[in-house]
């Protein structure tokens, strides 16, 4: 006897399982940024007090709420992520109940191709366009998906060709969590699905950093400069605050 779910009771599930955890990293990401904020706040007035009035103490607490100001980044930042995940999940598996119920008005039209003047065919089949086939298999978030789909449904195939997507197919069906995770991937991407042909032509370009070694060096030893310059000051062994002078410099090298 099978006992699996139907598609529909499983894509609800995940969506109101994935819906809950979202919420929950929602609520940790809002409490670490006002953490973050604060920190930053004490920081700035406890290191800017402390070096207007040459006081150790004071700039040692900025110090250490400078410190905890980079690790809520740090950790805001992984919340960030696992909060994203979630929410992509959920979204996901939204549509995905969607596309069971054929639900063509809820579902997002993302391909750009469309029916050739030559492929009369396409038109009358709807293979693309709103309701279509291609609207229903669109699950892609890559061009190069986007095009591979498009032309296997455009060209004929061999009967061993069909054979063998019949079986990935039947293989991938229960494998909803791997499923997921590779539509995840790909809407990381990007929503735009970009085109990776400006990438190739950059990738397989000159070098343009390596005729410039310069600024690796560069962003290397300004980095050691403002630490160096910044404890000297508060040493006192630098009257001026000449670590400014370096932050800029690496603010610069950021951009």
């Amino acid at each position: 006897m099978n006992t699996t779910p139907p598609p529909e009771q499983i894509y609800l599930e995940r969506s109101e399982r994935f819906e809950r955890e979202f919420s929950k990293e929602t609520r940790l990401w809002n409490r670490i940024a006002n953490l973050r904020l604060l920190s930053f706040v004490l920081a700035a007035i406890a290191l800017g007090w402390g070096l207007w009035q040459s006081q150790l103490t004071l700039q040692l607490v900025g110090l250490v709420f400078g410190a905890a100001f980079a690790v809520f980044v740090r950790y805001h930042r992984i919340v960030s992520r696992r909060r994203q995940r979630h929410e992509k999940l959920w979204k996901i598996n939204t549509e995905a109940g969607k596309r069971v119920a054929r639900a063509w008005g809820e579902l997002p039209m993302r391909h750009t191709v469309s029916a050739k003047p030559d492929e009369p065919y396409a038109a009358d089949l709807d293979i693309f366009g709103h309701a279509s086939l291609f609207h229903l298999l669109d699950t892609l978030t890559t061009h190069a998906g986007e095009t591979i789909l498009a032309s296997w449904l455009r060209n004929s195939s061999s009967p061993q060709d069909v054979r063998q997507r019949q079986e990935a197919v039947a293989e991938l069906s229960p494998m909803v969590d791997l499923r997921d995770e590779l539509e995840l991937r790909g809407r990381l991407i990007s929503e735009q699905r970009p085109d990776p042909e400006r990438f190739l032509r950059w990738a397989e370009g000159d070098l343009w950093l390596a005729r410039r070694p310069w600024l690796r060096w560069g962003a290397i030893v300004s980095v050691l400069a403002l630490w160096l310059l910044l404890i000297s000051e508060i040493a006192g062994l630098v009257p001026y605050p000449l670590w400014a002078v370096f932050a800029a410099a690496n603010f610069a090298f950021v951009l």
